[in-house]
């Protein structure tokens, strides 16, 4: 995730919400870090979704279809 506060932070994908659809990650967010995007990293960059919020533990993407 690039986001405006956090800048680049790194971490994993550990699933999708079954009541809101939001993918759960590892990484680091602030609260305005909300609309970043959230990417793969190495030679071939893809786009999972958005940043849209963050518990103490782990933060949310909507996913980019």
């Amino acid at each position: 995730m690039l986001g405006l506060t956090s800048n680049q932070e790194y971490g994993t994908f550990v699933g999708t919400g079954q009541t809101t659809g939001l993918w759960g990650f590892t990484y680091s967010s602030n609260d305005v870090d909300s609309g970043a995007p959230v990417t793969t990293i190495g030679s071939s960059v893809k786009l999972y979704g958005m940043h849209t919020s963050n518990t103490v533990n782990y933060s949310f993407a909507a996913h980019i279809l």
